[in-house]
């Protein structure tokens, strides 16, 4: 029943809704993507009539109480066509976040809602479908009926709009038929005494995916609010390192929420052994402790990664000419470099450089230097005993 507390929402109906949302966001990023390949098809969109403080249907209501409200359909689509309009329960996805169930199997738990205060049954919609032209839209009412009785606290639906026909996308071999899909959450608060800390974490365990270690905590949540719960854990070894650690709040809590939350271990992974896990959880103004031990195995630790190349590294075929010949070619350098250097015609140390005397009276206070010149023999000279050379010239030139 509506009001039940000890009611409970199917879980994989659940999954399935948060598989046809990403499914949704899936066809809006595609859409976008290949556009100009996509065939001409309408498309819903919801509007609120009036402003609401948080964008969105609320209200808070009485068991019996009946709101009379309207939702604004309009198709931004291409093309004239149908747009079904239904409502929905909420949920709580296992990433954690409120999620809408799909038009396949709108009420998880069937028609009394579910045991996470999903209120899409309470929802009834003026028509079930709308047929509107490119850029038209219609103001379709729709009321919600609170059960009497129904339990205090928070209850969640939804209005839902998605076309008939999906758009199809894509050219060639590949293509997607793609469902456009728009929802605008209800949210009633029915006032009374209400439970807003009751929390509880079960015993963790791992799991192994492809290369990825996941730690899978199961999470409950027995308030009759809306909750966006703190967690605070840590993960430490037999010597108590620390080998992971997480400090944050998650997303909102449907009230009377049971599910395996999966924490992908990153920065280390659990080798086999015995491993403490401890922390708070709950709302942030009262955490509640918990502490257990888990044991990993070695089914439970990831396989290698296998190399990119998959198997032995081969050298390229240049690699070993090149290993042997490099000591040789660089004792070819070495002997160009010393033939490269050059003796000095007066103090005969070899240099790099030399400067060829061109003018005779450059080395005309050198006798041995003039002597060569003289000869029309080359004189090669460093830079310093050149600018010596010069300088003596000079000299002796003034001196006659």
């Amino acid at each position: 029943m509506a009001g039940n507390k000890s009611t409970r929402y199917n879980r994989a109906a659940a999954r399935r809704a948060v598989v046809v949302a990403a499914a949704a966001v899936l066809g809006l990023c595609v859409c976008t993507t290949v556009s100009a390949a996509s065939t001409p098809a309408p498309a819903p969109a919801l509007h609120l009539p009036h402003p609401f403080p948080r964008g969105y249907f609320e209200y808070t209501a009485n068991p019996g109480d009946v709101i009379n409200e309207t939702v604004v359909v309009t198709n931004v689509g291409t093309a004239r066509g149908t747009l079904l309009v239904y409502a929905s329960d909420g949920a709580t996805s296992p990433a954690t976040g409120v999620v809408y169930a799909p038009r396949q199997q709108p009420f998880p738990d069937g028609p009394g809602g579910n045991g996470e205060y999903g209120a899409g049954a309470w929802i009834k919609v003026a028509s079930s479908s709308v047929a509107l032209d490119p850029g038209k839209d219609v103001s379709l009412p729709f009321t919600v009926a609170v059960p009497a009785p129904t339990h205090p606290g928070d209850w969640v639906g939804a209005v839902s709009a998605e076309n008939t026909v999906g758009s199809s996308v894509g050219a060639g071999a590949v293509g997607l038929n793609v469902t456009d899909r728009t929802t605008i959450a209800v949210v009633v608060h029915v006032p009374g005494q209400v439970d807003t800390t009751s929390v509880r974490i079960g015993q963790p365990y791992v799991t192994v995916q492809p290369q990825r270690q996941l730690l899978n905590i199961p999470l409950e949540y027995d308030g009759d609010v809306l909750l966006k719960p703190v967690m605070h854990f840590r993960i430490t070894d037999q010597a108590a390192h620390v080998l992971a650690s997480f400090d944050g709040q998650y997303d909102t809590f449907m009230p009377h929420t049971t599910f395996t939350y999966a924490y992908l271990l990153v920065s280390r992974q659990l080798g086999p052994g015995d491993y403490q896990f401890e922390g708070t959880f709950g709302a942030s103004r009262s955490p509640h402790p918990f502490s257990y031990r888990f044991r990993v195995g070695q089914a439970q630790v990831p396989a290698p990664k296998p190399s990119s190349g998959g198997g032995t590294l081969v050298a390229p075929w240049w690699l070993f000419p090149a290993v042997v010949l490099a000591p040789a070619l660089l004792a070819l350098l070495l002997v160009l470099l010393l033939l490269a250097r050059k003796r000095c015609t007066h103090c005969h140390r070899w240099r790099r450089r030399l400067l060829t005397v061109v003018d005779t009276a450059d080395v005309a206070g050198c006798a041995e230097c003039g002597v060569l010149a003289a000869h029309r023999r080359r004189v090669r000279l460093c830079r310093d005993c050149y600018r010596d050379h010069v300088k003596r010239g000079a000299t002796t030139a003034a001196g006659r």
